[in-house]
């Protein structure tokens, strides 16, 4: 080959390089990427989706990458990761249960032959994980039992979390024949356990009576279940004892007695009187209601109504004999919020417990209960005498409240 020859085909050479060069570098384009939702919630543990677009903005249609950058504990997924623009996806943002509340930054990017000329950004806040409710199933020891006149029996239960997330759980119970029922343990968190007691009254009738079981709260049951009893009333339990309208009638003669007392005779000492009569009604609430579970289970509005009356008597006390300049209104409404407990605890007695799951059983179950000292079927000495004393000790405490509200 001559020199010539050889210039030439160096030159054709160089020449379809150069062209071929320019070429390839013409079909290398930019894209853009564009998101759904520039903001999301995500809770700890949890998962939120957004849409993207990859969309070519110059150039030929190559091939792209996309790809995002998180804090720790934050993962994307993409559910197309690479595609010639222009085109779609998913992007799941994943938040790991160990993440702190907060707000954090995610921003996404594309790499490529195409790649992007813009890096969006999603704020994403992350919230407190959520709670799953789930549900319980109640176990029995036995399902059907046998009793007769005053007496009771028991019955073990137990409450197993069935699925989801064990939280606040309450038992509840529905029947007939004028029962009296009660759990030992009446709330918790799944699983606990405990004893339903069965107890006859003396308006409950002969027959085969159902009583069934059930959980509400955070997991309610997934089924009901029901104990078949089989009760016999003797003819002592059909003649009313009119023991507990005597000794009632004392008690609550007693109370307005030392309403009358704390502010006459002994209104000189009133604020002793008072600070005695408070210590001594917020014992008795204390024992209540940590000791009296039927008070739990049969009748929860007077149990929380009783433990706002202990805190807000107790409050009271305290503003009145340190804040100055409400020690007037402070004493104002201890005297109304004892003259009312006390009325309210004996239109109780003679409404028959009205707000309470024995309400309807019998006329006289307010004044069982209340004032039966154990002689009756529905009541318990320790409970009729701490209810006794509570009444005495709250009607002192109004009336030596109002006497050093009038000095």
């Amino acid at each position: 080959m001559n020199k010539k020859t050889l210039v030439l085909t160096i030159f054709v050479i160089a020449f379809f390089i150069s062209i071929s060069g320019l070429s390839a570098a013409s079909s290398i384009g930019s894209s853009t990427i564009s998101v759904s939702s520039s903001s999301l919630t995500v809770p700890q543990g949890g998962t939120q989706s957004v849409g993207y677009t990859v969309t070519l903005s110059s150039g030929t249609s190559w091939g792209t990458e996309i790809s995002a950058k998180a804090p720790s504990g934050i993962s994307v997924s993409f559910s197309k990761a690479s595609g010639d623009p222009t085109y779609s996806g998913t992007a799941t943002i994943s938040v790991s249960s160990s993440v702190s509340q907060g707000t954090y930054t995610v921003t996404f990017d594309a790499t490529g032959d195409d790649p992007s000329t813009n890096s969006p950004a999603i704020s994403v806040a992350v919230t407190a994980a959520q709670k799953v409710n789930g549900t319980s199933a109640i176990t029995l020891s036995k399902t059907s039992v046998s009793l007769s006149g005053l007496n009771q029996t028991t019955v073990g239960y137990s409450v197993a979390l069935h699925n989801g997330t064990s939280g606040a759980t309450t038992l509840e119970y529905s029947g007939q024949g004028n029962l009296i029922v009660s759990f030992s343990n009446p709330s918790g968190s799944p699983p606990f356990s405990g004893t339903m007691t069965i107890k006859g009254t003396s308006s409950a009738t002969s027959g085969t009576y159902d009583i069934t079981v059930y959980a509400t709260g955070t997991d309610p049951s997934m089924a009901k279940v029901t104990v078949d009893i089989s009760y016999t009333a003797s003819p002592s339990s059909s003649t009313s004892s009119i023991t507990p309208y005597i000794l009632g009638s004392i008690v609550i003669i007693l109370g307005i007695i030392g309403l009358i007392l704390a502010y006459t005779i002994f209104g000189n000492s009133a604020e002793k009187v008072r600070g005695g009569a408070l210590a001594a009604s917020s014992i008795i609430s204390i024992y209540l209601i940590l000791f009296d579970s039927t008070l739990r289970t049969v009748a929860p509005d007077h149990f929380y109504g009783l433990i706002a009356f202990l805190v807000l008597s107790i409050a009271g006390f305290v503003v009145a004999i340190r804040g100055k300049s409400l020690q007037k209104y402070a004493n104002g409404a201890l005297f109304s919020g004892s003259i009312l407990f006390g009325i309210l605890m004996v239109s109780d007695v003679f409404l028959g417990l009205p707000l309470s799951k024995s309400s309807g059983i019998s006329a006289a179950i307010g004044w069982d209960y209340l004032f039966g000292f154990g002689i009756t079927s529905a009541s318990f000495l320790s409970v009729s005498l701490a209810f006794s004393l509570l009444f005495i000790s709250v009607m002192t405490l109004a009336g030596s409240s109002l006497k050093i509200l009038k000095k």
